[in-house]
């Protein structure tokens, strides 16, 4: 989301709400490499030069020389097809290492102080004070996500390419200082949001969803619950003393219910915490991927319903199973079906104008509702019209840095997808 808007999801289990973004920022963009100096390349290789100079730093191993050269040669859009062919091979290698902005992480490890500790995986850096165990888990379920993102890619077509650099994320232990954190230096307000994507910092930040709110109030509640058990269990032993029988039973099976709806809806709670965390960490880290590999542009303000959809459509509840937009999501279906039901969604008209939740057109919408719907159309024009949606993708990176106009917008969706009214009936699941 855009700092300063909020968007949410709800979950499920005990009412418990968590919220997802994006934050396309616009900042003035750059190429995705830097363009080399060199002595054999000259200043300012051409396309064509930049291929076959990356193909001559490859053969001698310069790594560095050759990702930096076909990076030059991808911002020229009639040479993207192969220098992103060529940049994913080289990443593939096993002798290439990615490199980590040193600066960058220096400057976000300062902010956040001693405390917090450097993991690195193949393609991130976490930044945590929750311990090894839980931001290596973390880390894990990013790198599930960009494996994920780039075959969804290589099935589009789309020529993305690798990051150039490791991709970052801050991950508190703690919901308070993740809150500090975010007002402070991201200045997002973050209410009702459980983890975001900002552009400004090029980073997606996280906290321990077991210390959120939500999920404290249900602990709580059950602490209370368990109170209540030791208390059944004082007066069946009461009971026992006075040779009660009929009571001393009573209040000891009393007591043995209690403790095992407790003990279930603990582990509810933990499973539905657990989910969360992997949902909004994939949905996050599809932001920061598709921010970083060329499929989207931080100087560009990018439709709702394009820049939320694509990253709804990657949560699962199976993220060792494959996902993406070729697969189901069912929970957002499920939301869009009762949305439908229930008379609250928006023409397609409508949303494919929408820059942000807080857009007029979705006054009085829940925000779950939005992210539905977006997801729904994304899932749907991936799947059976991926030839239009890779031409539109790729209309949105060649508009002029800067804001689109609500209008500007619908005219690269009917060009790349015919009239939006048409889909209000397609995408009625009824």
């Amino acid at each position: 989301m855009r700092n300063g808007i909020k968007l949410a999801v709800a979950s499920v289990v005990l009412a418990i709400t968590w919220a997802v973004g994006s934050d396309p920022a616009l900042v003035p963009w750059t190429p995705l490499g830097p363009s080399p100096a060199r002595a054999d390349a000259g200043d300012s290789p051409t396309a064509t030069q930049a291929i076959t100079l990356g193909d001559n730093a490859v053969t001698r191993r310069d790594y560095t020389g050759a990702d930096a050269l076909y990076r030059v040669a991808w911002v020229e859009p009639g040479y993207r097809v192969k220098a992103s062919t060529r940049l994913l091979a080289l990443h593939g290698l096993s002798q290439f290492r990615l490199p980590v902005d040193t600066t960058a992480v220096r400057e976000l490890q300062g902010w956040l102080g001693p405390r917090f500790q450097r993991y690195d995986t193949e393609h991130f850096v976490v930044i945590s004070d929750a311990g090894r165990q839980a931001a290596v888990a973390r880390g894990r379920t990013m790198e599930r996500a960009r494996h994920q993102y780039f075959r969804v890619m290589d099935k589009l077509g789309f020529p993305v390419v690798p990051p150039k650099t490791k991709l970052m994320c801050a991950f508190f232990a703690d919901h308070r200082d993740y809150t500090r954190f975010a007002s402070e230096r991201d200045h997002v307000d973050t209410g009702w949001i459980a983890g975001y994507y900002t552009g400004l910092g090029n980073r997606v930040v996280f906290y321990d969803d077991a210390t959120s709110p939500r999920f404290t109030e249900a602990r709580d509640t059950l602490e209370q619950y368990q109170a209540t058990m030791l208390e059944a269990r004082e007066q069946a032993g009461d009971a026992r003393r006075q040779r009660d029988r009929a009571s001393a039973d009573h209040f000891a099976a009393y007591a043995e219910d209690l403790k095992e709806q407790i003990r279930a809806e603990s582990q509810r709670i933990d499973s539905e915490a657990e989910r969360v965390a992997e949902s909004k960490t994939i949905h996050e880290t599809i932001h920061l991927l598709a921010f970083n590999s060329g499929f989207q542009s931080r100087s560009r303000l990018y439709p709702f319903w394009f820049t939320e959809g694509l990253a709804a459509s990657f949560e699962t509840a199976h993220p060792k199973s494959s996902f993406g937009p070729d697969r189901p999501t069912p929970q957002r279906s499920a939301e869009y079906a009762r949305a439908v039901e229930a008379g609250r969604t928006i023409p397609v008209a409508a949303l494919i104008r929408m820059t942000g939740a807080g857009d007029d057109a979705a006054h009085g919408l829940g925000a779950e509702v939005l992210y539905a719907q977006a997801h729904e159309l994304f899932s749907y024009l991936f799947r059976r019209e991926p030839a239009a949606m890779r031409a539109y993708a790729e209309s949105l990176f060649l508009e002029p840095p800067g804001e689109i106009s609500p209008q500007r917008h619908a005219e690269l969706f009917e060009q790349a997808f015919g009239a939006p009214a048409a889909y209000d009936a397609r995408l009625d699941p009824r």
